[in-house]
């Protein structure tokens, strides 16, 4: 082959690697089914809560938070039933697991009238709340029988999740949420 042929080869290969990669883009991104992939791919497992909803707000009480993070659980079930206990239980096996961090986060039971928790689950704050501040709770997740919540330093709902949540998914978002707090800190 003559240089000046290879010259050429040359250049067109250049050009093609900065050319390929820009059309290929182009076309992925024109693509609806690979935008919407894109658009529903997340990491967290809870369902985000938009726009947070301020849970110091709808219960009126404004500076009850104890810790920097909230594990909620909102029920409108009355008394606390066999449901109730398991995510109280779930609550309290998520907080232990955190280790180090667990004095990061507190429980908090939300229901109608004030429930009698039992001993195992103690340290587990309970608030009262009105029935339509439940059901705005509870639908914006839609989950109208109860739901656990992640509730951030400044008193926002951000997170929720279905009460046959996996708890390790609740565990790992409340970690990657800790860790990013250390980060911004």
């Amino acid at each position: 082959m003559k240089q000046q042929t290879k010259n050429k080869l040359f250049v067109l290969f250049i050009v093609l690697i900065f050319i390929v990669p820009m059309i290929l883009a182009k076309s992925l991104f024109s693509n609806e089914k690979f935008r919407n992939y894109l658009r529903h791919k997340t990491v967290n497992h809870g369902q985000l809560i938009q726009p947070p909803l301020s849970f110091t707000e709808l219960l009126s009480e404004p500076n009850f938070l104890s810790a920097d993070w909230t594990l909620l659980y909102v029920t409108p079930e009355l008394p606390c039933a066999e449901i109730c206990n398991q995510q109280l239980y779930k609550l309290r096996q998520i907080r232990l697991a955190l280790g180090k961090d667990q004095n990061k986060v507190s429980r908090v039971l939300v229901a109608i009238q004030p429930i009698v928790i039992p001993k195992e689950y103690e340290g587990t704050l309970q608030k009262t709340a009105t029935k339509e501040a439940i059901e705005r709770i509870l639908l914006s997740t839609s989950q109208p029988q109860g739901a656990i919540y992640i509730v951030e330093p400044k008193g926002n709902i951000i997170l929720g999740y279905r009460l046959d949540a996996n708890p390790k998914g609740i565990l790992n978002d409340l970690q990657r949420l800790l860790k990013v707090q250390g980060m911004q800190q």
